[in-house]
């Protein structure tokens, strides 16, 4: 379990390196939780940046102006239920499988009057809070000198409300790797670093994450660390040099900003080369391993899966289901319902008027006994390689082996056509449920297919094939449900063509 959590300065312009940073740690880490500050942009831009890192779900804090904003992105796999929210603090509840922790995303104040503002709500917060608990952001604060290196000291009472709100709240410091000078820039003429990003956890938290631990990541895209198939050699090489030229001279004593300035420039450049370098080289990828058994392959599989995938269901009761077994009673209790008959008695009365349109020589032909070609025939137009059915069985293993399993086959099926009636197993059906929405929640956001068995298929092919040639002759000219390549789709605008041009035209 991942969280991140960088004060980005900014997202969304195309001459920094903010955006090529965030899509590297996706690649790398992929936390489930990732929170930003100081976004400074809308909400419209963020949602593209969602779409961008492959996160199922988005948060946003606007920013006042041309500074602050908050944006928290995280997984289908993480329920949330915000407590509280404002442009400084976001106290959430998270639900990650069987743990329901409280997690507070924090940005303190760039202004120091307004600081204590922040820590008096944490303090509110954490007055009544005894569950499993955790801070991390940006807390634009320190708890003593030796977390700051140049400029002048400060006096101890400048830290102490920082401190207090920590043991009120019960809070102690996570391990961590990597240079925790998180944030550096220049005060006047001297070049300062401070320990201002950082994470804390309650005893609860410690109690059952005892191995919890924070890294600092390297310094691209922004004056604060985040925290937490080949390329050609060249852009590769560069990119790389690049990096650690960068880490290198932000992490000095004191760095030369002139250096760092065309480091970043040439960082940016390099980062849009590989981009038009990948961007050429996609369609070819695929061409070369998408339908092959590859890396390149199940990954691809595996973003469709969890795009596809249901976190969640509404039951008829409006409470939300997120086990496998409660999503399946939902599933389960949907269908009953939907086909259940209400028992409304016969409804013969109303077909008594209705001349019969299929005639005794119509009837003989649906009716006769199935013969071993009409069988072959229903076998061989199922398509290979559809989905199968609860038996694991594919159309395309009937179709190879119709020379071994043929003669059996044909007479199960001549059996059921004389019998009416077939074993049990035959029509078990899995049913499949495609979202018709991203993030479904309710059945009704769900569209169901049928993956029948292919005996079952055979059954219903050679159905369809005896009927087919009749529904010109047992169905009238207007109705066209039935006609080959047709939608109901088209007539359905045709309709409301007609009724269009009758209201509108000046003789009707």
């Amino acid at each position: 379990m991942n969280f991140l959590s960088w004060n980005c300065q900014g997202v969304g312009r195309p001459h920094d390196l903010t955006i090529p940073r965030l899509k590297e740690i996706r690649k790398s880490y992929f936390p489930e939780i990732l929170f930003l500050m100081e976004t400074k942009n809308c909400r419209n831009v963020l949602v593209d940046l969602q779409v961008w890192l492959g996160y199922d779900n988005i948060f946003t804090v606007e920013p006042e102006g041309l500074s602050g904003g908050l944006a928290l992105f995280w997984k289908n796999s993480v329920h949330i239920d915000f407590k509280f929210v404002n442009k400084n603090l976001l106290d959430l509840e998270a639900q990650v499988g069987n743990v329901a922790m409280y997690i507070s995303c924090v940005y303190g104040n760039p202004v120091t009057g307004s600081r204590q503002e922040v820590w008096e709500r944490l303090m509110r917060i954490g007055s009544q809070r005894t569950s499993i608990w955790c801070m991390l952001g940006d807390f634009n604060e320190i708890l003593h000198n030796g977390e700051k290196l140049g400029g002048p000291p400060r006096s101890n009472q400048s830290f102490q409300g920082f401190a207090d709100m920590l043991s009120i709240c019960g809070m102690s410091e996570l391990k961590s790797k990597g240079n925790s000078f998180t944030w550096g820039g220049m005060r006047g003429t001297t070049w300062v670093q401070c320990k201002l990003d950082r994470s804390f956890g309650n005893k609860e938290w410690f109690k059952h994450f005892p191995a919890s631990n924070q890294s600092f990541l390297e310094k691209r895209g922004s004056d604060h660390r985040p925290w937490k198939k080949e390329n050609s050699v060249n852009a590769a090489d560069k990119i790389s040099h690049l990096q650690v030229a960068l880490e290198s001279e932000q992490s000095a004593h004191l760095p030369s900003q002139n250096l760092v300035f065309k480091l970043k420039k040439d960082l940016i450049l390099a980062y849009k080369e590989e981009e038009t370098y990948w961007s050429q080289k996609s369609s070819e990828k695929w061409l070369l391993d998408g339908d092959k058994n590859t890396k390149y392959f199940h990954a691809f599989v595996k973003a469709n899966r969890s795009k596809n995938g249901i976190s969640k269901l509404v039951d008829v009761n409006g409470n939300v289901q997120r086990s496998e077994a409660s999503k399946g009673e939902v599933a389960n209790s949907y269908f009953k319902s939907l086909f259940t008959s209400s028992n409304p008695g016969n409804f013969q009365s109303l077909f008594s008027d209705l001349p019969p349109r299929v005639s005794t020589l119509m009837n003989d032909g649906l009716t006769k006994l199935v013969s071993k070609e009409e069988i072959k025939e229903a076998v061989f137009s199922i398509k290979p390689s559809s989905a199968p059915g609860s038996d694991g069985m594919t159309d395309l293993f009937f179709q190879h082996y119709w020379d071994v399993i043929g003669e059996e086959v044909t007479k199960e099926i001549q059996a059921f056509f004389t019998t009416g009636s077939f074993p049990n197993e035959w029509n078990y059906t899995q049913l499949c449920l495609i979202p018709k929405i991203t993030n479904p929640m309710h059945m009704s956001d769900l569209r169901p297919i049928s993956l029948c068995s292919v005996l079952y298929k055979i059954i219903s092919n050679i159905l369809v094939n005896r009927l087919k040639p009749l529904f010109v002759t047992l169905y009238l000219q207007i109705r066209r449900l039935f006609v080959p390549e047709r939608l109901i789709s088209d007539n359905i605008m045709l309709a409301h063509e007609l009724v269009h041009g009758l209201r509108t035209h000046p003789k009707i």
